[in-house]
């Protein structure tokens, strides 16, 4: 079944309207006929099953079927703060971390960001990641879209971080992922399991000694990810798959 996140105001008590651009592509591009279902969301974590009763390129209306709670999303809430990476990388990140099930990003600004990167942050290009998003939760079965934040710089994500806050890094050798994971997320840590967790990734080049100096000073703790160093993009998608497997969300 197809899966759109609408404005509130799409949906009725009984009804929903649909104008374009989704009507468009209801219409022209799937090609759904009166009869067929899809699901619509408001974006409140719950989901609308709809029947199509007309359909064209301009408005599309149909009736609601039922409404449901969305069980799609996961328990433990996870922010990354992904240094400003080329355009299709950053891009990348924002994909494979909306499908897995990241609630917030945030573009950060360091030592080693291009700064041709910041300078590519503009409403058109805000408006590119929001539809990224979008696309990915639509595709990923979520019933929220992730918050992009504003880029900020290294220094006042640190300040701002709040909970087990996390930074892979190529220099670190004795604190593993895996380790800090288990540990705050084993059965017997009873109520002090994280609600929240934030992943802090760098950019290409990765994050210099003195900004891991920073982050530990701010309780942000330096995790090892093993003998491969990977892609920042990549390092990403891993680092968040991970917290929601030690969380038990992936896996069943």
């Amino acid at each position: 079944m197809h899966r759109f996140f609408v404005p509130p105001s799409c949906i009725g008590p009984s009804a929903v309207e649909l104008a374009a651009p989704m009507a468009h592509q209801i219409a022209n591009v799937l090609r759904l006929r009166p009869g067929e279902h899809i699901c619509v969301l408001d974006n409140s974590g719950w989901e609308v099953e709809v029947e199509l009763v007309a359909v064209a390129k301009e408005l599309a209306r149909g009736r609601v079927v039922r409404r449901r709670l969305v069980a799609s999303e996961p328990a433990v809430k996870i922010t990354l703060y992904q240094g400003m990476l080329k355009a299709d990388r950053f891009e990348f990140a924002l994909q494979k971390c909306t499908e897995l099930g990241a609630v917030g990003f945030v573009p950060l600004i360091t030592a080693r960001t291009v700064l041709s990167a910041v300078g590519d942050i503009d409403d058109r290009r805000a408006q590119r990641w929001r539809r990224i998003a979008i696309e990915a939760a639509e595709q990923a079965g979520r019933g929220r879209l992730p918050v992009i934040h504003p880029a900020v710089v290294f220094q006042s994500a640190c300040e701002e971080a709040a909970g087990l806050s996390l930074i892979p890094w190529e220099e670190e050798h004795g604190t593993g992922l895996r380790q800090v994971l288990r540990e705050r997320f084993a059965p017997e840590a009873g109520r002090g399991r994280p609600f929240a967790v934030n992943l802090f990734v760098g950019p290409e080049g990765g994050f210099t000694a003195a900004e891991v100096d920073l982050a530990r000073r701010h309780g942000i703790t330096p995790v090892t990810m093993g003998p491969r160093i990977l892609r920042a993009e990549t390092a990403a998608a891993v680092a968040t798959a991970a917290v929601l497997y030690e969380a038990g969300e992936l896996g069943g």
